[in-house]
């Protein structure tokens, strides 16, 4: 997690973007609503096996009904939110009208009802295909993130102190095994001690690193390198100025300089609560603010 997050606070990198949709769970809801009607309509399919049937029906078209309703909410295309609200009113319906004609078949199990139940299980499978259709266009896909090559190197410190960790306490379980067989054994101790030296030694090369490359902490370096530098041009402008030596510049004017002051600020000011929510809950977006 600590090496993701280094490497996708990088501005070169790409966020990932969650799908406005779970299409593999359209996908399995579509198959096992299909599967469910198959059952209904099936004359060797028992009283039981039909109430199971309907069950699973109804759990998976409330499951895609309230996927629509999620999925109109998080796209911006206005025929998309439309596509997805009206999908959800077709489902609802057809699944209405089934469970209508399987709550016949289930007061008088006959084989009427049940053609009625096949028949009324078509319009649902339709409703069904077509809305795990629309929803497994690209638009609504995830998008997974892309890491630089400049962040890869950065990541680097974290999963080398990881994995070095991991081998060494997988070596010194070893050790500890070899002991519990033979705990008076001088080599087999030494061998012991020495792993768990070296998971120790890991542990805090890992925290070094997290730390050092902390999102935010090049960042941070940087802005503090150039107030800095803003601090030292403001004292020699300073000095030049009580030595009458401070040059004028004429690029501007008073007003136009003040604005830009003014403009900068407010910038600075509109920034704040930005970074300061990503420091505390979204690292991962403090290199791209």
């Amino acid at each position: 997690q600590a090496a993701y997050l280094v490497g996708i606070s990088d501005p070169a990198s790409e966020r990932g973007r969650p799908g406005v949709v779970d299409q593999s769970q359209f996908a399995r809801a579509n198959q096992a609503i299909q599967m469910a009607c198959q059952n209904l309509t099936n004359p060797a399919s028992s009283q039981q096996q039909v109430l199971s049937a309907a069950t699973v029906v109804a759990k998976h078209t409330s499951s895609l009904c309230n996927s629509c309703r999620t999925a109109s909410s998080k796209t911006a295309n206005p025929v998309a939110k439309r596509h997805f609200v009206q999908s959800a009113k077709d489902v609802a319906n057809s699944t209405a009208s089934l469970v209508k004609a399987i709550k016949a078949l289930d007061q008088d199990f006959t084989d009427e009802n049940r053609q009625k139940c096949a028949e009324a299980a078509k319009p649902l499978i339709r409703a069904v295909d077509e809305l795990t259709t629309f929803a497994s266009s690209p638009e609504f896909a995830s998008k997974p993130a892309k890491v630089s090559a400049q962040a890869r190197k950065a990541q680097e410190p974290i999963t080398q102190a990881g994995r070095a960790m991991i081998e060494g306490a997988s070596n010194m379980l070893q050790a500890a095994k070899q002991l519990a067989v033979n705990p008076k054994d001088p080599p087999t101790y030494q061998l012991y001690s020495h792993h768990s030296k070296s998971v120790s030694e890991a542990i805090k090369r890992l925290v070094s690193a997290i730390k050092d490359s902390a999102p935010g902490q090049q960042e941070c370096d940087n802005a503090i390198e150039h107030l800095n530098m803003t601090i030292r041009d403001l004292d020699q402008a300073s000095l030049d100025a009580l030595g009458q030596n401070l040059r004028a510049r004429d690029e501007k004017s008073m007003k136009a300089y003040q604005e830009q002051m003014i403009n900068s600020a407010r910038e600075i000011l509109d920034c704040i609560d930005q970074i300061r929510q990503a420091a505390k809950e979204e690292p991962q977006n403090l290199g791209h603010l």
